[in-house]
């Protein structure tokens, strides 16, 4: 179907055979798929009115009486996208002023949506090196010099496929298309466990205790380091507790996981001496 309105008018003659012109001033197209929002504006010569109008056509798409007019105009609302054409009746009073023939073209064949259909993890829970993968489908998308833009985060992007360098963690990526609709999704960069140890220092850097904790996680240097942060992640990946430390040098280090759910998670360990995070894991008792 062409980008274009159809609109073709023309005047009955009906009782007084004297009917007026109505002209669509103005035409509105519904916004997504399966909205009724969209409204035309018929605007006459005459100063006859207030009018009415009724709007019908075929069963797939629903009737609605309007009676909102001025006295040489009336706004027709409420309109839905449809295949074939709307039949304006258009009356003063009781009788009939006028009939127009308007098309508002359903250019969506589906709902607007958009999907992450590929995650790729980070390299480490304070990292920005995730991606992600976004495709769409449905809405009014199909013109090529129409195509959908992008918000990431609530910031415009070109890059969606494969969105890149995303932290660790939550995201939404909206897109809008021609029609101004608009469709998200959220998505979570989690971090790559299963290759976790690039990077990660293990066993003898720093002791964990109690493990399995209730309340208080104890970390104690096997040298004199300096915590900066420490950063706790569920098995997932998703950072469920960050801990600035402000840099004090100290052997031990108390965290507090009581607000923790029950299960095994992994806690990082930033130091100043430590280019890559060192890393352990521990169990979380139930309270």
């Amino acid at each position: 179907m062409k980008k274009s309105i159809l609109l073709l008018f023309f005047a009955l003659t009906v009782f007084t055979g004297n009917s007026q012109s109505f002209i669509a001033s103005n035409i509105q197209q519904p916004t997504c798929f399966g909205a009724c929002n969209g409204s035309v504006t018929f605007t006459t010569a005459s100063a006859n009115g207030p009018y009415t109008a009724v709007i019908s056509n075929s069963a797939s798409c629903p009737n609605s009486t309007v009676s909102s007019s001025g006295a040489s105009s009336i706004t027709v609302t409420g309109i839905c996208a449809c295949a074939s054409d709307y039949t304006v009746s258009i009356y003063s009073g009781t009788i009939i002023a006028g009939v127009n023939y308007v098309q508002f073209p359903n250019y969506a064949t589906a709902p607007l949506t958009v999907s992450v259909p590929t995650l790729v993890a980070a390299s480490c829970a304070t990292c920005c090196t995730g991606k992600a993968y976004v495709t769409w489908s449905g809405g009014n998308t199909s013109f090529t010099n129409s195509p959908p833009s992008f918000i990431l985060d609530g910031s415009p992007t070109t890059s969606y496929s494969p969105t890149q360098n995303l932290c660790v963690g939550s995201h939404t990526i909206c897109v809008k298309d021609s029609s101004q609709c608009v469709a998200c999704k959220v998505f979570t960069i989690t971090t790559n466990i299963t290759t976790g140890i690039n990077g990660f220092k293990e066993a003898n850097t720093f002791n964990l205790f109690p493990n399995p904790v209730l309340e208080v996680l104890t970390i104690e240097m096997n040298e004199n380091n300096v915590v900066e942060r420490t950063v706790i992640t569920d098995l997932s990946g998703r950072i469920v507790l960050i801990s600035d430390r402000g840099g004090s040098i100290s052997q031990q280090t108390n965290i507090n996981v009581q607000g923790l759910e029950a299960g095994m998670y992994y806690i990082e360990v930033y130091t100043k001496e430590n280019t890559s995070p060192l890393r352990k894991r521990f169990v979380k008792k139930p309270l």
